[in-house]
């Protein structure tokens, strides 16, 4: 890129969300219904079963349904006298068995590190040979480059280590725009990194009784404002069989601040409670939570012949305008949410609104019902953009 150094990309296994749709019109864009439609990910775990929140409703699980494959009549009849053949042997990978297994440019610990893989994660080895190094005697080299030491405490080559598959299944997925299955707020909350027993709740959470008789009141239909939002159903399941797992393993936290983001993959009952397996397998109170709505919008995938300046449309449909010869404006229809046009460029002003020619024929949008993008002239790092006309970008609400 013109005007930037390249730098060595950074390995992490993370998630990295695109976004991506369909459109077709050049003029007016509606979104497509599967872009709005088909956001969630195939396979996201399913909720455990739960009583139906008060206040939330649940996720629904995604379930596919598989048919059964019918053999060819032509097909010989297999001979029971043939061995059967081998199965392939698994491809040799590291599995990972803590919060961070930094990635090395070489074979050694010391100096800078390119990126490093995730709990219950597992990749590819680019060899087999196991190279010695400062800080480790048994680095590996994986795809697509770097080097990991693999110590059998924090890695292991063994993909049927006891806590490796304890912890895999409650993994964030690589390749979902959705990493967790479930998200949400605290409304202030204390984290536990082993099974919360009613002593220790009592001991951490000095509220704890205000709090339980709040959340009673609240079942009861009396909701006080710091509990609007937070589901309050207690599921039935059983907590998951977890190792015992060491205080570095987890985030260096004891307790969340109000609208502090949480994502968490299990939800499971401990007396009275109900209690949700984090991101990084603490257990933290559902009843000071507040679950995000699912977001099923993907982002609008633009054609390849068009072009800046353009308009969209986010949170209500938007009213078209027309122009009278007389220079004023009147509605003439609408806009879709989530939808987009392009525009000429021209601006005319009315009754203290601008607005915006587009380029279906004779339609008008008012300037501050859009959100704008123009052409940029430089990148944010001040290399030049080819084609760059115009140095600012549009805003819009």
């Amino acid at each position: 890129m013109p005007g930037r150094k390249h730098h060595r990309a950074v390995l992490r296994v993370g998630v990295g969300l695109l976004a991506a749709c369909a459109c077709k019109s050049p003029a007016q864009h509606a979104p497509p219904a599967a872009e709005s439609e088909a956001a969630t990910p195939p396979a996201r775990a399913a909720r455990s079963k739960a009583a139906a929140p008060l206040t939330v409703a649940s996720a629904s699980a995604l379930t596919s349904a598989s048919s059964a494959s019918t053999p060819s009549l032509l097909a010989p009849a297999p001979s029971s006298s043939l061995p059967e053949p081998a199965p392939a042997p698994p491809e040799p990978r590291v599995y990972v068995k803590a919060r961070f297994v930094w990635i090395r440019p070489t074979p050694s610990r010391e100096g800078q590190w390119l990126g490093y893989l995730w709990t219950g994660s597992s990749v590819r080895l680019k060899s087999t040979e196991p190279r010695s190094g400062p800080g480790c005697r048994t680095f590996y080299a994986i795809e697509p480059e770097g080097y990991v030491c693999v110590d059998g405490e924090r890695a292991t080559l063994d993909p049927n280590d006891p806590v490796y598959r304890a912890l895999a299944p409650f993994a964030p997925r690589a390749d979902s725009a959705y990493p967790h299955p479930f998200y949400g707020e605290s409304i202030g909350l204390e984290r536990y990194f082993e099974p919360p027993s009613p002593e220790v709740q009592r001991r951490r959470e000095p509220d704890l009784r205000a709090h339980l008789a709040d959340v009673a009141r609240a079942r009861e239909g009396t909701v006080s404002q710091r509990l609007a939002g937070v589901d309050l159903g207690v599921t039935t399941e059983e907590p998951p069989e977890l190792p015992a797992l060491p205080r570095r393993f987890f985030e260096p936290r004891d307790r969340l601040k109000p609208r502090s983001t949480v994502a968490w993959t299990r939800e499971a009952r401990f007396g009275d409670r109900a209690f949700l397996l984090s991101a990084d397998y603490a257990w933290i109170p559902k009843d000071r939570v507040i679950p995000y709505p699912e977001v099923t919008f993907r982002g609008l995938r633009l054609p390849t012949d068009a072009e800046l300046p353009l308009a969209f449309f986010r949170g209500a449909d938007r009213p078209k305008y027309g122009r009278a010869a007389d220079g004023t404006f009147t509605e003439s229809g609408s806009f879709p949410r989530l939808g987009w046009v392009g525009l000429t460029g021209k601006t005319e002003r009315w009754n203290d609104e601008r607005f915006l020619e587009t380029k279906e024929p004779g339609v008008w949008v008012r300037e501050r019902d859009a959100a704008l993008r123009r052409p940029r002239g430089k990148t944010p790092w001040g290399a030049p953009v080819e084609g760059g006309e115009t140095p600012e970008a549009g805003g819009g609400k």
